[in-house]
């Protein structure tokens, strides 16, 4: 598994299925502040804090895992996807976003928009 992948599967399940979520707020809140803190060439340590945040979430990690197997192709490998800069800095931005509306903000810091 590459990791713009795990990014896309998570950026997807977020936005798309959030009531996975609603148990994991307190380290949702802990990765995207991880996730705002790296630069948008570290993938490797974005993938990593999203497996960590996997490790406390299983019902999340499961998700994850079964995207993964049912989009392996033949032998088992799963084609690698297009990775040029530019589309790989919107998967970032648009994790960044899935993020910053699923996690609770305290009322005195509102979320910045972008």
């Amino acid at each position: 598994m590459n990791t713009t992948q795990t990014i896309t599967i998570f950026t997807d399940l977020l936005t798309n299925q959030p009531d996975l979520f609603a148990q994991a707020l307190p380290d949702l809140v802990e990765l995207e502040q991880t996730v705002k803190t790296l630069a948008d060439n570290q993938v490797a340590e974005i993938d990593n804090a999203i497996w960590s945040f996997c490790k406390k979430q299983t019902t999340v990690r499961d998700f994850i895992r079964l995207n993964i197997e049912t989009q392996r192709g033949p032998g088992g490998q799963v084609p690698p996807p297009p990775t040029p800069a530019d589309q790989l800095k919107e998967k970032l931005l648009i994790l960044i976003n899935a993020l910053r509306v699923n996690s609770p903000h305290t009322p005195g810091n509102p979320p910045k928009p972008k």
